[in-house]
């Protein structure tokens, strides 16, 4: 119990203090406030907006099958008579994705069948049988305004369920949450007020987003939860915002701001893409969730945004090229430092690109379940670095919560050489990691260094997670390792190696047996990877 509260002490002096208002506020709120208690009562009039990004930027297409049956995160599900807008049988994000109505857009549904699963689902709204959530009503009141506006409004039921989601979005923002939740919030006022022409409406939360935009779009472009996933997500509802934008109104000031925040956002994902337009999925981020690169950057180049011209830097991201090598690393601390929810206990982990083909990888993101599965996919353990005595780093737990962090210093930040260290067992073994990874002729040279004057006992283990697709020749008597008869990767005094299986995640719920190389030693361990 001791300890347990020692946990959550080190993770709560990290919010802020509004955060923790709004977390009492709204867990009493929630047990007095249903979604009929907002009423309207101005008189709004919803006005079709033609927007079409969506069509290419949308994920939703094969998640509704006839005639009940729902597929996300790889897991299916079949109602027999009536959706049950409460199942919980697959977790909170299955049944937030039932909420999401995003299969709404997808044009390969009958119009009767959408009409039908919209009214239900207002109608459970309206009468509080499912009960409303802030994320999940921004998400319904963007994809229910542009599908109303695409087939007319049938009902004026779903008018009133629509409006009454925007007043309580309106009294119920994510402020004990912030982050992407709270820009979501503002991203979907105002489209609303875009889609009922209400310049009151648009404006405040126009003017609100852009001051969180400014919060949290880091001056290299990148979205500070540090997450390539919620940073395609934000900017294709963005680029959506703009196009409505173009379509609605005379706002050539507004489209000015909004052009330069997604101009950044732009260049960030441009530079920390391969160049394939593959992201490495570091923090929480995986496949088949926000849109892919090439249709972002499509749409942009549709509505005539440049991409600003960046290079990685406050994200705490580093790539090294040349040769057909492209290696990304992780040497930023977790930020934003009061919403940890997405960071993983990362520093100093890499992956690595060659000539087009996936080497070493992030082992990925398969659940948001709390549990062991969620825990191991957040650990040191599960990135390709270093740990003592299978420790980690950062103090990641409860899914989404870290209590004490490791803190890394950059030595070396140059073209051809990047090196850092942090101080994440300096607690426990009075020791810090350093690495470098320095471009070498036809390669790459990692060192790792354990300095410090600690004398408690550890193993040290160097990891190296492949991709599934990889194929690798074990040269025992050589230390080394090839692979796809591409590269080789050689060890310089390791006290042990060994090839073990991990689960590499695909997606939500989705796997592949892969294959990670354990290099133990004691003080230092180089690696060399080399073309062959």
């Amino acid at each position: 119990m001791v300890r347990k509260l020692g946990l959550v002490f080190r993770t709560i002096i990290h919010l802020k203090c509004k955060q923790i208002r709004y977390q009492i506020w709204y867990r009493l709120k929630t047990k007095l406030f249903k979604l009929s208690n907002y009423k309207v009562s101005k008189a709004w009039t919803f006005s079709p907006v033609a927007i079409k990004s969506d069509l290419i930027l949308g994920s939703y297409k094969n998640k509704f099958v006839a005639p009940i049956s729902f597929t996300f995160l790889n897991q299916a599900v079949e109602f027999k008579k009536t959706i049950d807008w409460n199942f919980l049988g697959n977790g909170k994000l299955w049944n937030y994705n039932l909420q999401y109505l995003d299969y709404l857009l997808d044009p390969n549904v009958p119009l009767d069948i959408l009409q039908s699963i919209l009214e239900d689902c207002s109608n459970n709204l309206v009468s509080d049988n499912l009960k409303a959530e802030p994320y999940p009503v921004s998400l319904r009141i963007v994809n229910t305004a542009i599908f109303l506006s695409r087939h007319g409004n049938q009902s004026k039921l779903l008018d009133q369920c629509l409006q009454m989601q925007i007043n309580y979005l309106q009294k119920n923002l994510e402020y004990h949450i912030e982050a992407n939740h709270l820009l979501e919030n503002y991203l979907a006022l105002c489209i609303a007020g875009l889609f009922y022409k209400d310049s009151g409406l648009f404006n405040k939360y126009f003017h609100k987003l852009i001051d969180t935009l400014n919060e949290q779009i880091l001056d290299d472009g990148a979205h500070y939860e540090r997450s390539p996933m919620y940073h395609k997500i934000l900017l294709s509802k963005m680029l959506i915002l703009y196009e409505g934008l173009i379509l609605s109104k005379n706002a050539q000031e507004e489209l000015d701001i909004l052009q330069q925040k997604i101009s950044k956002m732009l260049g960030w994902l441009k530079a920390f893409c391969f160049l394939d337009h593959s992201i490495a999925n570091f923090n929480d981020a995986t496949h088949g969730i926000a849109p892919n690169v090439a249709s972002i950057y499509t749409i942009a180049d549709s509505l005539k945004i440049p991409t600003a011209n960046l290079k990685l830097n406050e994200s705490g991201y580093r790539k090294l090229e040349a040769s057909g090598m492209e290696v990304l690393i992780s040497i930023g601390k977790i930020i934003p430092s009061y919403q940890p929810g997405h960071a993983h206990s990362d520093l100093l982990s890499f992956c690595l690109n060659f000539k087009g083909q996936k080497i070493l990888v992030d082992t990925g993101l398969s659940t948001y379940q709390i549990g062991n599965k969620r825990n191991y996919e957040r650990s040191t353990l599960a990135h390709n670095t270093v740990t003592l005595n299978n420790e980690n780093q950062s103090e990641v737990w409860g899914g989404f919560r870290i209590g004490n962090r490791a803190n890394p210093i950059t030595h070396i930040d140059e073209q051809n050489e990047v090196s850092a260290s942090h101080d994440g067992f300096f607690s426990k073994f009075g020791k810090m990691h350093f690495r470098s990874l320095k471009l070498i002729e036809g390669g790459i040279l990692i060192a790792d260094e354990l300095t410090g004057n600690g004398k408690n006992k550890f193993e040290a283990v160097a990891r190296f997670h492949f991709d599934h697709s990889a194929n690798l020749i074990f040269e025992r008597s050589k230390n080394a390792i090839i692979i796809n008869g591409l590269l080789e990767f050689r060890f310089n005094s390791p006290t042990q190696i060994k090839e073990v299986v991990y689960e590499q995640a695909l997606g939500y719920n989705s796997y592949q047996t892969a294959t990670c190389i354990e290099a133990s030693f004691e003080q230092t361990l180089q690696t060399s990877i080399r073309a062959l």
